[in-house]
């Protein structure tokens, strides 16, 4: 059986929506938190102008926010770009250049670094998303 991966969380949602999806350190989610999270983000990207096969950007460290991030971005038929927090802001840059991103995604650390880019930086990065903020 082939199952698409927000296709199973939706399953797990609605067959166990108080079960722990995510742990990370002492921050717990559920499949039901997880399930509305990503959906809300999905709305938002498309709302912003994201459409199937757009890539995004997930400017974020390892964290729940991050996976909300890559589901959010599936579930609106895009591809994620997982950037690593810790590179250097020039190699982040080239990175967003070279993978044309219709949107960056920034949360945690990432958020600080966000502002280090102007809009546009990949040519069609035209909005930001605070993942953080719709958590």
């Amino acid at each position: 059986m082939n199952t698409l991966l927000p296709h199973g969380i939706t399953a797990q949602a609605e067959a166990r929506p108080d079960a722990i999806a995510l742990a990370w350190r002492d921050e717990r989610v559920t499949y039901e938190t997880l399930e509305a999270t990503s959906n809300r983000l999905a709305r938002v990207l498309a709302d912003a102008g994201c459409r199937r096969g757009d890539r995004i950007a997930l400017l974020m460290p390892k964290m729940p926010a991050a996976i909300i991030g890559m589901l959010g971005a599936l579930k609106a038929d895009a591809i994620y770009v997982p950037l690593d927090t810790a590179s250097p802001p020039p190699r982040l840059a080239r990175m967003l250049e070279s993978s044309d991103c219709r949107c960056i995604l920034a949360a945690g650390s990432g958020s600080r670094l966000r502002s280090t880019f102007p809009l546009g930086v990949s040519g069609r990065a035209s909005s930001t998303t605070n993942a953080a903020g719709s958590m």
